[in-house]
């Protein structure tokens, strides 16, 4: 007996640094095949090793975790799936696309994982800090990029190499766009990422005692503003407004007299640090960043005079189309991509006009898009599993939320740790209106972790 307490002490230990690594991995690495193994990529291998590793633990305690009401929206979300996926099938969907489907919501096994291995505040504490520093250094990395770029462009190609997609591969961690000047556009694949870095640093802002470590903190979240600024993406613009909109209602509502003066107070540091931040950039690139940030949010569809520019590749392998930036051709991309994404919603709206409640299955194909994938998650979700399997989808978040509300109503210990979890996922759940996010592992590794904090907070509640 003794034994087998002490190897599943060891068990919970390895579990929990498994799950720190997995994330630092999701914070850094975009797709997560930097390291691979036949064709495992690094993050799969990460997390089938933290699925044994939490298995016995899981199984000795299988009759708790059915009583779990986040296990049981789970099972139900499953379910549907699974019935969409067979829908799909005897309709004749298309096979690849319902396959592509169902994997990211693979990564929902995460739920129970987590609850398992984020048994206490420390670790939910330690796994906050190892999110933030991973993605805060992967800003870092973005902003030498930056810098490399204006100082030394042959360094740059060369630096570029180690971070940008190959071609045939999907193992790139950022991707650079040349625009007018010196000014790039630096795109992140797991900058949403960067949304938790803001989140848990104001966190550990208002809760940690030590002034010197403040500023610190102000820091990260400078560097994080920057780095998603200078993405000119914006459907990212988006998860920040949504994310900053949380925070502050977070910051008005849930917060009392003396640690709303200090998040307060936390906030107009960071905004003076990324100030400072911001006009260095704009200082090495010669462009305003913001006011091109800005165009980019009041550039519009235009239904004429659209061309067929091709678009400039990537950087990182051309070193001519470097040299050439080519700002106007960006925008004119930009045109091109909001006339595709018209006419996908015009085709999701079909498809939804069909079967609003219960969706075509698994699997719709696009015609109007080559590949026949869409953008829009809710609106792919709608076509396909209908207004249901989205309620069933969102059922877990809006608990969550529920819980955050009453915790703050009855001033409960650990409400703000739980509303700063729902900051991210909110900004992230705002991001996928655009983008297919929330069906693929990144979006779903961190709702479920949000899913297992929310958990540990209901049984605190009820000690």
């Amino acid at each position: 007996m003794k034994m087998q307490k002490k190897w599943m002490s060891i068990l919970d230990k390895v579990s929990f640094v498994l799950l720190c690594v997995l994330m630092a991995d999701c914070c850094i690495t975009g797709a997560g095949r930097l390291v691979e193994i036949g064709a495992w990529g690094g993050r799969m291998i990460l997390f089938f090793l933290l699925g044994l590793s939490t298995l016995p633990t899981i199984l000795s305690k299988w009759k708790v975790f059915l009583k779990n009401r986040f296990v049981q929206l789970l099972i139900l979300f499953w379910g549907i799936l699974a019935i969409q996926a067979v829908r799909g099938v005897l309709v004749g969907n298309h096979r690849g696309i319902l396959v592509t489907d169902v994997k990211g919501y693979i990564y929902f096994a995460m739920v129970p994982i987590a609850i398992c291995v984020l048994n206490n505040k420390n670790r939910i504490h330690t796994l906050m800090k190892v999110m933030m520093y991973a993605s805060f250094a992967l800003g870092c990395v973005a902003i030498g990029y930056l810098v490399a770029y204006v100082v030394d462009i042959e360094l740059f190609q060369k630096l570029a190499k180690f971070v940008v997609p190959q071609e045939n591969t999907t193992t790139g961690m950022i991707a650079f766009t040349a625009l007018k000047g010196k000014q790039l556009r630096v795109f992140c694949y797991s900058g949403l990422y960067l949304l938790s870095a803001c989140a848990f640093s104001f966190y550990f802002m208002i809760c940690e005692e030590k002034r010197k470590t403040h500023l610190w903190y102000c820091l990260i979240t400078a560097v994080s503003l920057l780095v998603l600024l200078i993405s000119f993406t914006r459907s990212v613009y988006f998860a920040v407004f949504v994310s900053v909109v949380t925070l502050v209602l977070l910051l008005l509502y849930c917060l009392g007299a003396e640690l709303r003066a200090k998040g307060g107070r936390s906030m107009i540091f960071s905004i003076l640090i990324f100030a400072v931040l911001l006009t260095g950039a704009d200082a090495i690139t010669g462009e305003g960043n913001l006011q091109y940030g800005i165009t980019r949010i009041l550039l519009t569809v235009e239904s004429t005079n659209i061309s067929t520019t091709p678009t400039e590749p990537s950087m990182g392998s051309n070193t001519e189309s470097n040299a050439e930036p080519s700002e106007p051709g960006y925008n004119q991309i930009t045109l091109q991509s909001d006339q595709l994404r018209k006419l996908t919603v015009e085709e999701y709206k079909k498809h939804i006009r069909r079967n609003v409640f219960f969706g075509k299955g698994l699997g719709v194909y696009l015609e109007c898009r080559d590949d026949g994938y869409g953008e829009y998650f809710y609106l792919d979700m709608i076509a396909k599993m209908g207004i249901v399997g989205l309620f069933s989808f969102l059922a877990p978040v809006l608990m969550c939320i529920f819980y955050m509300i009453d915790g703050v109503l009855k001033k409960k210990q650990n409400a703000i740790l739980v509303g700063i979890w729902i900051v991210p996922l909110l900004g992230l759940m705002g991001f996928s209106y655009f983008n297919p996010y929330m069906n693929a592992a990144l979006g779903v590794l961190f709702y479920s972790l949000v899913i297992a904090v929310v958990s540990w907070y209901c049984e605190q509640s009820k000690n």
